[in-house]
Formats: structure tokens, C-alpha cells, sequence
């Protein structure tokens, strides 16, 4: 069982005290056929993608309260992190700021932190273009609940396969304006700007610019790395000489 998996199934230990709730709230506006019907007739881990959409979109805003997320968050972090659910992983992860979560009892943080490591860990292993996820989806996603990345970047940092090393070089590209000559972040980021603010000081450290510019003098060397992944590094290099 890989790490990922296995902060899955802790996860699901740490949350399984709590319970579908009888009586759920919800807007007018919402179908509680949609919303609520794969809760009450299949166990949650049976839950389906597509059962959970609505549902995932719509949590603690206009369907139901802290009970029901609870209850329902080990499956939506699951499909989360294994690219299953439509609903944007960065609005998934914005719930649990909304759900105060650093405010919950001190296991429950634990379980939700490992499973946030784990999966960005995870990231750093797959092809960039895997299920369309890239370190910008993980990473925005995680900071949409955590407060400090340092964590997250350090990891990066020390992990010197070829993988993580194009992943850098993809967030690099996606962030970098050439018009303005700096970093730029969408808007996702918005609401968190003093995270953005984090990851554009690391990205432009001299520490950081060093090592990258000794992975990337090695990157031919570098095995199982497609030829647009040399096109990303390449890229990459030219910006790490311009980049404050």
C-alpha cells in the first residue's frame, strides 16, 4: 500500500465517528434527490464520482452543515486525490477553510495534514499531463487549506528526480508573464495571497534558482523524460536567469 493510500485509510478511521445526519438543510434551490439520495442508499465509500459532484460543489454553502462534511469528508478527499471528481479539486480543499478544520481536534488535523502530504508527493511521481493534474492544481489546492506551504515547497526541493524537476519547470511556465516579467498567479489564488506570496519568494530565492539550474545542467542525463518535458526545462532556464 503506497502512502497515498494509506492516509486514505486513515482518514476514514479518524472521521468514522461521525454519521450521516437524519435532518440535512438545504436551500430551495437545491434537488435533495440529487444532493442527499446516494448518501441515504449506499455506504460512503461506495459513493461514486458522479454521486458526489453536486454535493461536493455545494457543501456547507447551501447544503448542508458541519454534520453532514464531516461525515461525507474522508470519500470527497479520496476521489479528490485520485482525479475522480469533476468538481474542482482547489473548491474541495477551499471547503476545509471554510470548515475552520485547524480548529478541529488535533488527530483529525493530523489525519487531514497526511493526506495532504501524501497526495502532493504523489503529484511529483506522475507525468504531468496524468489525468491533467500538474503541481499548480495540488498546490493551489493545498492552499486553499493550509496556511503555510513551506512544508509542501521543502519537499519539492529535496525530491531530485527528473519528475519533480518538470513539474517545477510546468509551475514556472504556467506563472511566468513575459509582457510583465514576473510571476503571476490565476484565480484560484486570489483569496490567498499571502500563500501565493510564498511560493513566488521560494520560487525566487537564490537557493532555489541554484539547485534548480544544477537539475536542469543534468536533465539530459535524466531517463524516462518525454521530449516536452525537455521543451518545460528548457523554458524553464530562461526564466530562472530573469526572474526577482
Amino acid at each position: 500500500m503506497n502512502s497515498l493510500a494509506a492516509a486514505v485509510d486513515r482518514l476514514y478511521e479518524v472521521f468514522a465517528c461521525y454519521s450521516m445526519p437524519d435532518v440535512v438543510e438545504m436551500s430551495p434551490y437545491r434537488d435533495p434527490e440529487k444532493e442527499l439520495g446516494p448518501f441515504r442508499r449506499t455506504l460512503l465509500r461506495q459513493l461514486k464520482a458522479d454521486e458526489l459532484n453536486a454535493y461536493a460543489f455545494h457543501a456547507l454553502t447551501t447544503v448542508g452543515s458541519e454534520a453532514l462534511f464531516k461525515y461525507a469528508l474522508p470519500r470527497l478527499l479520496e476521489l479528490v486525490t485520485n482525479h475522480e471528481l469533476l468538481t474542482d479539486a482547489q473548491i474541495v480543499f477551499g471547503k476545509l477553510r471554510y470548515s475552520q478544520w485547524t480548529h478541529r481536534p488535533e488527530r483529525e488535523q493530523d489525519a487531514m495534514r497526511t493526506l495532504m502530504l501524501a497526495w502532493w508527493r504523489d503529484t511529483l511521481k506522475l507525468q504531468p499531463t496524468t489525468f491533467g493534474i500538474t503541481s499548480e492544481t495540488a498546490l493551489c489546492s493545498i492552499a486553499q487549506a493550509e496556511d503555510e506551504l513551506t512544508p509542501y515547497l521543502a519537499l519539492w526541493l529535496a525530491d531530485d528526480s527528473s519528475l519533480a524537476l518538470v513539474h517545477l519547470a510546468v509551475f514556472l511556465g504556467l506563472h511566468w508573464e513575459n509582457s510583465t516579467g514576473r510571476l503571476a498567479f490565476g484565480a484560484f489564488w486570489n483569496d490567498r495571497a499571502l500563500q501565493a506570496g510564498q511560493v513566488a519568494d521560494w520560487l525566487s530565492s537564490s537557493s532555489v534558482r541554484r539547485t534548480m539550474r544544477a537539475r536542469i545542467a543534468a536533465a539530459p542525463d535524466a531517463e524516462n523524460l518525454s521530449e516536452e518535458g525537455f521543451d518545460f526545462i528548457h523554458d524553464a532556464s530562461t526564466i530562472l536567469d530573469v526572474i526577482k
